[in-house]
């Protein structure tokens, strides 16, 4: 294994001052079972795996206080920067999530220091810092997490988490993906005896269907070692969570040899002498043997079978398992039939009609929409098709991932399970609707088609992507961009029109959707942390919709934005002359919130920007700016989730080389690219920061992408608008942050504080 490993396992608590469990019996003993995998099946070298655990634990490299285990975690950094090709965490003990402003909850792990909330924030450690960390500095690879903690929600006025106070050097050789498993949902608490490290083990040594197919080859694959876990530790009354952030594969262990499965027939009623011919159908694979007497043992690879046993005058019916299901052979099984006795007319030979064989095929049918494409996966077997906005055909019975894909970016998916000679018709238009969405497809779609979204013609046909951020991107968008007519369909929508502008004007207009949460919604602009509220005005006719624009000078500021109740969250933004800076949040049913932001051009103004730019936007020459903002919401969310821009994504190929509609995206496309560590690509960017320079040198993290390609730079003068540019800070220039970092949030792609302004 080149790779390194982190175990920290926290068994007692004894000055939590009857908070928390004092002791968490069994935490030692599950963590040392996940040492022994990695030593034993991975091959890692003791020496590579830091263990923070009490003294008894075996391979102890220091104790569980947050300075010991935040030395561990330094130690990790200095000694695998760029050059760690997997690694895993493992943490056992106490934990809870921390709500209060809107986004994702934080995950917060704790040390054997804590002994209240209201006195130990530095007695804890955030996840996703930590993740984003080590992200930042180890290299590309595979980072995998496996977090065995109550997530139990926790106000952030209850607690505030100190961070871990550095910022580690970025790797130069790329990014990694990183995997996240919980053993509890988000907002629950973990049973202490839930068995999850033990689980988790049988699962990475290969257990039942924690194993699949991949080119003839079977590994340990992470979404199927979720599933393994979840089956199982459902069953002792819990849920798990899981994410993978990064495009790779989660190939976490190759079984070789692969193994084996032992499987046993039995059939009742057979006489010894009874000959019997058992059929066994799979993928690739249907062959006949011969056997006699009440039992038969034959072992075969890992994968889904049917068997049906013949005899030569009498019915055999399969008993257990049923026969409509596929007969899972990843761990080994017993199959029992039942010898009928020969009626009259009985053709010799003959197979019960009560039993089933894989090689009766099911027939599924799947709709989406035009402009999309269907992607039908087999997990276990790696075995994908594709096929248009209709799929229509045999497939072999089994559990499927069915997913719709539009324009590169997944909009839909979910778990298809088919049965032996079942016909399933399936419209993957069918979702569930919010109120808001319901409302702004009955305001502003013109599509007849319920399931799709139809507000421009010039984005080409329909959307069956339900991204409220994405909805919220291109309404604004089409006022900013456009005069009154230019998008028929959009120019009605009751928003600002930017009007009012002059030359040399630059302001910060904010759109905001809300698919849960009512009351009261502000903004503020300021350079520090004091700010002056405004209200955001509620959109007549779009329920749940709200927008506010603020004057601005033009340079780098902070847009603060509160919801009813919780702590507010801070953008660093930067305003150019002639230009709105577009800022949408939106809120899930879930109450996540996302963020996407632009700085476009504002149509009155076009004429003050520069030819290259005007040349992108002017109509005749066939420019289609809501195109682009499409692709650069669509780009966001993929950049967001660690994970590079399909090439299907419209105008990526122009965005990225400079001719842009928006200087955020280029940084974007010129981040992605030293995420993924290309040295090719690298040596390309030099005319891509010359242009981002000429055109748009007020956006700090240019001279970051400079820096980081190994090119000349001018020292900043304003933290970055991405937390990319933030994790490239070294040293003294942390203080370019202009609130604390303490404060600093590692969830999403912004440069961004949680309840950092007065």
């Amino acid at each position: 294994m080149a790779g390194r490993a982190l175990i920290i396992a926290i068994q007692d608590y004894s000055n939590s001052g009857g908070i928390l469990a004092k002791q968490l019996a069994g935490t030692n003993a599950g963590a040392a079972l996940f040492r022994d995998w990695l030593i034993a099946n991975k091959k890692a070298e003791p020496a590579d795996i830091l263990c923070c655990a009490g003294p008894e634990f075996p391979g102890r490299t220091a104790g569980t206080t947050r300075s010991e285990i935040k030395a561990e975690i330094r130690k990790l950094i200095d000694t695998g920067r760029g050059a760690t090709e997997e690694l895993y965490l493992f943490f056992s003990g106490h934990g809870f999530s921390v709500t209060d402003s809107g986004g994702r909850p934080v995950d917060v792990l704790v040390t054997s220091d804590f002994t209240d909330l209201a006195g130990s924030g530095d007695a804890c450690l955030r996840l996703q810092e930590i993740q984003t960390k080590l992200w930042n500095s180890l290299g590309p690879g595979d980072h995998y997490y496996f977090i065995d903690a109550c997530r139990t929600l926790v106000q952030e006025s209850q607690i505030e988490v100190t961070k871990l106070g550095f910022i580690p050097p970025p790797s130069e050789m790329g990014k990694p993906t990183y995997y996240t498993l919980f053993s509890t949902a988000q907002g629950e608490a973990a049973k202490v005896a839930s068995g999850f490290a033990e689980i988790l083990v049988q699962g990475l040594k290969g257990g039942g269907r924690a194993k699949g197919w991949r080119a003839n080859r079977m590994y340990v694959i992470f979404n199927l070692l979720c599933e393994y876990v979840e089956k199982r530790i459902k069953k002792k009354g819990q849920e798990i969570d899981s994410s993978k952030d990064g495009n790779g594969d989660g190939l976490i262990f190759k079984l070789d040899p692969i193994p084996q499965s032992d499987c046993e027939i039995k059939v009742e009623n057979a006489d010894p002498a009874d000959q019997f011919t058992l059929r066994v159908a799979a993928r690739g694979l249907d062959k006949p043997y011969q056997f006699q007497g009440s039992t038969y043992k034959l072992t075969l690879a890992p994968d889904e079978y049917s068997l049906e046993v013949s005899h030569p005058a009498a019915p055999v019916i399969q008993v257990d398992p049923p026969p409509q299901e596929p007969l899972d052979l990843y761990d080994p099984c017993v199959v029992r039939f039942t010898k009928a006795k020969a009626t009259r007319g009985t053709p010799r030979g003959s197979i019960s009609k009560a039993a089933f064989s894989m090689s009766d095929e099911a027939n599924i049918s799947l709709r989406a929409a035009p402009g999309t494409e269907i992607v039908l996966e087999h997990p276990q077997s790696g075995h994908t098709e594709t096929a248009g906005k209709e799929f229509s055909g045999n497939v072999t019975p089994g559990t499927y991932s069915v997913k719709v894909r539009e324009r590169g970016a997944t909009i839909h998916r979910r778990t298809l399970t088919v049965n032996p000679g079942e016909t399933k018709v399936i419209d993957l238009l069918e979702r569930p609707m919010s109120e808001v969405k319901a409302n702004i497809l009955a305001t502003v779609s013109h599509s007849p088609e319920p399931g799709l979204a139809d507000f421009s013609e010039t984005l080409g046909a329909p959307m069956a992507n339900w991204d409220l951020g994405l909805w919220l991107s291109i309404f604004g968008a089409s006022h900013i961009l456009a005069g009154e007519g230019r998008f028929s369909m959009l120019s009605p929508l009751p928003l600002e029109t930017f009007k009012d502008v002059e030359q040399g004007d630059s302001l910060v207009y904010v759109l905001a959707g809300f698919e849960k949460t009512e009351g009261k919604f502000a903004i503020a602009l300021s350079d520090g942390p004091t700010v002056e509220w405004h209200s955001l005005r509620a959109v007549a006719g779009l329920g749940g919709i709200y927008e506010g624009r603020l004057p601005a000078t033009e340079g780098c500021h902070l847009l603060s934005f509160r919801m009813p109740g919780l702590a507010p969250l801070t953008l660093a933004v930067c305003c150019l002359a002639n230009r709105a800076t577009f800022v949408t949040f939106a809120e899930g049913e879930d109450g996540n919130l996302s963020t996407h932001q632009f700085l476009l051009p504002i149509h009155k103004l076009f004429k003050y920007l520069e030819e290259a730019v005007v040349s992108r936007l002017d109509s005749n020459r066939g420019g289609n700016p809501l195109k682009a903002v499409r692709s650069m919401c669509l780009a966001q969310n993929l950049f967001a989730r660690k994970r590079s821009p399909d090439p299907r994504i419209d105008d990526w190929i122009d965005l990225m080389h400079g001719k842009w509609l928006d200087p955020i995206m280029s940084v974007i496309a010129a981040y992605d690219v030293i995420r993924r560590g290309d040295p090719q690509q690298r040596l390309n960017m030099g005319v891509v920061v010359n242009n981002l320079r000429r055109y748009f040198g007020g956006v700090p993290d240019i001279e970051v992408i400079a820096r980081l390609l190994g090119q000349q730079w001018q020292p900043l003068k304003a933290a970055p608008l991405l937390l990319d540019g933030v994790l490239a800070l070294e040293g003294s220039e942390e203080d370019l942050l202009p609130l604390s970092l303490d404060k600093l949030d590692y969830s999403g792609p912004w440069t961004m504080w949680r309840g950092a302004v007065k």
